[in-house]
């Protein structure tokens, strides 16, 4: 009796894939197996008969049917057929089409089901905090807290156990932050009590963002908001030697002439800015003399308004300086020390003792909160 491949292409198609890939050269076939239901699919069955009649002599092919089928029995793995879908089953939910073949079998149609891609939970990417403390450089972040904890100890210092209490940091840490400091001249160390005090070049820094160069710029808004509240022409200055250098200066709306130019040097008894730089220094009477030289005509009226300016908080001129103009100062400290005074300048005809009073309220209203850090009124 002859072999018909037809024969073979039937029992291979009724052979669970994972019988066949329980041989260890077919183990690859087993991802197939699971998904198309155990089942040989009938184009793959066709094709590796037609191979195998082709390629087998006509006896073996023959027996090659009955042989599998005998494995099979061994093994216990029976040949499954598989259920027809329901008709409610959509065609992307079922796993596998079947039709029937011209031996009234059913067949299966090769390809993958059609899934709506599984949804992952959400992983969004959490939005930074903008309240969060945590500093971006911890490094740094412990050398400023360094620097602050010794500015507030003063020049007495702290010792390194007494750092580590009030920072919260350990010895070790604290250690290798100090040594960065002093190698820049921000910390110093006494060599006979091992306390740690502020260095000269923190102090530098204060000196030298504060100094004359940068006063305009730190203060120009400060002078700016005072000239709109008093409607008048408004003066920084700082003293130098004698003279009182002028920096910067307002105009209001309404034009006031005053022979003033930022640059320009008066003497410092005067004017309200130097009378009250000189009463926050706390000049007394023999030193104040140098001040008078060449002004020894109005230096008694001059001491007079200097000892009045540090119990009233404010200096007064009153056209001394410049014909029928009028002026009222207050002096800046920073760390108790003048660094510089603001004035108000009007008309002599509309500033007498009362609008001096107002004015110097407006000073202490609008200039405090425009003031930088570690400048305030003297007083």
């Amino acid at each position: 009796m002859g072999y018909r491949s037809d024969d073979f292409s039937r029992t291979l198609a009724a052979l669970p894939l994972r019988a066949l890939a329980a041989s260890p050269r077919l183990k690859h076939l087993a991802p197939f197996g699971a998904g198309f239901d155990g089942i040989v699919p009938a184009a793959l069955a066709a094709a590796l008969a037609a191979a195998l009649a082709a390629a087998l002599p006509a006896a073996l092919a023959a027996a090659l049917p009955a042989a599998l089928a005998a494995a099979l029995a061994a093994t216990g793995t029976a040949p499954r057929r598989p259920s027809t879908p329901t008709s409610t089953t959509s065609r992307h939910d079922r796993r596998s089409a079947w039709t029937a073949d011209p031996h009234g079998r059913p067949r299966v149609s090769w390809g993958r089901p059609l899934r709506a891609p599984r949804r992952r939970p959400s992983q969004e990417t959490p939005v930074p905090d903008p309240t969060a403390t945590a500093p971006p450089v911890e490094a740094i972040d412990r050398a400023l807290v360094l620097l602050e904890t010794l500015a507030s100890a003063g020049p007495g210092g702290l010792s390194l156990a007494e750092l580590a209490v009030t920072t919260g940091l350990n010895k070790t840490t604290l250690h290798r932050a100090l040594a960065a400091l002093r190698h820049r001249g921000f910390a110093d160390q006494d060599p006979s009590s091992g306390t740690y005090a502020l260095g000269a070049a923190a102090v530098g820094l204060g000196d030298a963002f504060l100094r004359e160069d940068n006063l305009p710029g730190l203060l120009h808004p400060a002078l700016l908001a005072l000239s709109r509240a008093a409607g008048e022409l408004v003066h920084l200055g700082v003293l130098v030697g004698t003279s009182i250098v002028y920096l910067d200066k307002v105009e209001p709306e309404r034009s006031v002439r005053v022979v003033s130019a930022i640059g320009r040097r008066n003497p410092a008894v005067t004017t309200a800015l130097g009378r009250a730089l000189l009463a926050a220094r706390g000049v007394d009477r023999d030193a104040f003399g140098a001040y008078t030289v060449g002004h020894e005509d109005i230096a008694e009226r001059a001491w007079h308004e200097v000892r009045a300016a540090r119990s009233r908080g404010y200096a007064v001129e009153d056209r001394e300086n410049e014909p029928d103009i009028a002026c009222v100062a207050v002096a800046l400290v920073r760390a108790g020390a003048p660094v510089a005074a603001v004035s108000v300048t009007a008309p002599a005809a509309r500033m007498g003792a009362e609008r001096a009073a107002e004015l110097f309220g407006e000073m202490t209203r609008v200039l405090p909160p425009l003031l930088p850090a570690g400048i305030a009124l003297a007083g």
